[in-house]
């Protein structure tokens, strides 16, 4: 059962683009199954729809444009490629940035 603070809570981050399962990953005090919470949404929620899916959209096309503009000029891989110096690998051949070496990329 959900409380009056809970459901106000799942309104608020569900009118922000947040789907059911990224709001029970999410750690804002909401104590109830996956399933609960998801039938609540379909059951209660559905007045928030249009805007839930129209920020959906604006964050989607947000985390678009940041990773095209982040891979515009050097990819990931060739990033590693010419930074090699500044990463060490540990014994499972991961490889981790070497914070002495100077700022994350």
């Amino acid at each position: 059962m959900l409380s009056k603070s809970e459901k106000e809570i799942i309104s608020q981050l569900y009118a922000k683009g947040y789907n059911y399962s990224e709001i029970y990953n999410m750690d804002k005090g909401i104590s109830c199954k996956k399933e609960t919470l998801k039938k609540h949404i379909q059951r209660n929620l559905q007045d928030l729809k249009e805007e839930h899916l129209k920020n959906r959209q604006i964050k989607k096309d947000i985390r678009k444009a940041l990773n095209e503009t982040n891979l515009k000029f050097i990819g990931t891989k060739e990033l590693i490629k010419w930074n090699r110096q500044s990463y060490i690998t540990d014994e499972k051949g991961n490889l981790i940035f070497d914070e002495t070496r100077g700022a994350i990329p």
